[in-house]
């Protein structure tokens, strides 16, 4: 039984979506309140997920856990295409945890959509005042029209052997036992496979089965000075057969906790301004921060209280303009499976408002060339290219999903063009990062004279600015595709080299020294 498929007893494709489209027909014609707008989109969406939690310590399984749940939620526009309730305050769809069984799906679905037409037209009042008060005039329609998709992606076959697993783990965090000083090494291995029925008033509807498998190792020590640091290393595969084989696992396994370990004995990181070398999965993470999470939201949502930050949308401003190195060309491509076979977790064929999803060029040589886009359109488009992307949490905006990073000319030898880059500007020494934790960020010092590398822990990396983007110098020849799952936002995944950024400054992380355990480790 542990080696089953995991949706075996997943609901019936045929059974959910004529639950979906029976509710969805009633609500179409009768839920309405006399004297105030009627609703004109509605969608709805279910999630059928079941999931696994492994975990094991130093050689032990600590956690082997199978759940599964469904959630039924619907989002409603009321008013009309040109004015609506939608991009004001901060909306979400109105949800309710379904059942097995026609009813288990549709009688949540009736609960959700009264109120979701509840707080539609609570919104659409709010909105319409915060509109005459501000006096705001030159407003572009709130939803556009779309042809009708009707699409099924093929369920997913793929088998996760839980006890397979459950032995890589354990075997993983084994390596923890040859490093004394590491006070903790955890390895989890969570398999998740979703189940996306989705329909809209219009006609449209779209199933999709996806699967993520994340392998995490955590490590934590106390060096020499007494500082706690603790470490992750995680990886994402949006299949089961691009996960590794067990060996290889426990090899990595082994030479993260090696790498940890190895602080033990650095030394506490100063104040920094200079060239930075971002590697693989780091470069990703630093892409991700300050452009993929900036370019999200091109219609920012109107807001009771003025915002005036570098968040969501905080890029999207920027159209014409250099906002990324002129070394680099950007697309966001929702309809990408695969890059050189690794499966990509952003790929999608039908976005969260009905509309397939189709790739848009974001910057040429550094340029802002064009912009996610969604029903909602903003000046200069023209119809949606189904970038909409919501969950339970919160209604749909524009979200990438497959980011590409390609570069003009790449390094086969980025040590090199760290170590040129530092002579270049007269440094004793550059850095290499190694982690992202805004607490505590370590990495090596790279020495210009000999290129010998000497590990650093406690960099505070919190105050990361976009404009780093324009001062990528190089990158490598190792274009590679990383996967992100995170709790608030859609699977995403970034296709990038790793990076050289001439100058990005850093302060020492204000963490203070802990008294270490009175007894020492066994």
């Amino acid at each position: 039984m542990l080696s089953l498929p995991l949706n075996l007893f997943a609901l019936d494709q045929d059974a959910a979506f004529k639950a979906m489209k029976d509710e969805m027909a009633r609500n179409k014609q009768k839920l309405y309140m006399p004297g105030f707008a009627k609703p004109f989109f509605i969608t709805y969406t279910l999630e059928d997920n079941n999931k696994v939690d492994i975990m094991a310590s130093l050689g032990a399984l600590i956690k082997d856990e199978q759940e599964s749940g469904r959630m039924a939620y619907v989002n409603m526009r009321a008013g009309t295409p040109e004015f609506d309730n939608t991009a004001f305050g901060d909306p979400r769809p109105a949800a309710r945890y379904a059942a097995d069984g026609y009813y288990g799906v549709r009688s949540p679905l009736w609960l959700a959509s009264d109120a979701a037409y509840l707080d539609a037209l609570e919104f659409l009042s709010k909105k319409k005042a915060f509109k005459q008060q501000r006096n705001i005039i030159d407003v572009m329609p709130d939803f556009s029209k779309a042809p009708v998709v009707n699409l099924r992606e093929p369920k997913n076959e793929e088998i996760f052997d839980r006890a397979y697993f459950a032995d890589a783990a354990r075997q993983m965090s084994a390596a923890g036992k040859d490093f004394p000083k590491l006070k903790k090494f955890i390895v989890t291995i969570s398999y998740l496979n979703n189940q996306k029925y989705y329909i809209d008033s219009p006609g449209s509807s779209y199933y999709n089965n996806t699967v993520t498998i994340a392998v995490e190792s955590g490590a934590a020590l106390q060096t020499k000075d007494g500082f706690d640091i603790e470490e992750t290393s995680r990886a994402v595969y949006a299949s089961v057969k691009d996960v590794p084989p067990a060996e290889e696992l426990v090899k990595k396994a082994r030479a993260f906790a090696a790498e940890i370990s190895a602080l033990y004995d650095a030394k506490k990181a100063e104040s920094y301004i200079g060239p930075v070398w971002l590697e693989n999965r780091n470069a990703a993470v630093f892409l991700d921060r300050l452009f993929g999470s900036k370019i999200a939201n091109t219609k920012p949502f109107w807001q009771e209280k003025d915002e005036d930050d570098d968040g969501a949308g905080y890029l999207t401003k920027m159209l014409g303009l250099r906002v990324i190195s002129n070394a680099l060309d950007v697309y966001n491509d929702p309809s990408a499976r695969e890059f050189k076979g690794k499966t990509l977790a952003g790929f999608y064929r039908l976005d969260d408002e009905g509309v397939e999803g189709k790739k848009v060029n974001l910057a040429s040589r550094g340029k802002l060339v064009g912009l996610l886009s969604a029903r909602g359109l903003v000046k200069g488009q023209k119809s949606s290219y189904g970038h909409a992307r919501g969950s339970a949490w919160y209604a749909p905006r524009e979200e990438a999903s497959n980011l590409f990073f390609i570069p003009q000319h790449t390094s086969a030898d980025m040590k090199k063009a760290l170590i040129d880059e530092c002579k270049r500007l007269e440094m004793e020494y550059c850095l290499k990062l190694n982690s992202f934790d805004d607490a505590s960020t370590s990495g090596y010092k790279i020495y210009t004279a000999d290129g010998r590398e000497e590990p650093f822990y406690g960099l505070d990396t919190s105050s990361w600015e976009t404009r780093s983007l324009r001062d990528i110098v190089a990158a490598g020849d190792d274009t590679a595709a990383y996967n992100f799952t995170r709790k608030y936002r859609p699977p995403s995944s970034l296709i990038t080299p790793s990076l050289i950024v001439t100058e990005m400054t850093f302060k020492p992380a204000t963490k203070k020294p802990s008294r270490p355990p009175m007894v020492p480790k066994p």
